[in-house]
């Protein structure tokens, strides 16, 4: 079942598709959050601070379990 989901983090409003697949924070670039929505995109987000992507994927990560 695919739902959508907002949230607004670094004054930013995003709505993803859930469930999101294969999340990851970026290798080199900690401030990004890289995912695969439900509709088989690939989506990335990108953050002013590296706490405001740890605090996307948490979320993420948990509205897609």
């Amino acid at each position: 079942m695919m739902y959508f989901e907002e949230i607004e983090i670094d004054g930013q409003l995003i709505t993803v598709s859930i469930p999101a697949t294969d999340i990851k924070v970026g290798e080199n670039r900690a401030k990004e959050v890289s995912y695969y929505d439900a509709t088989g995109s690939a989506q990335q987000q990108e953050f002013s601070k590296v706490s405001f992507a740890r605090a996307f994927f948490c979320w993420l990560s948990k509205k897609s379990e």
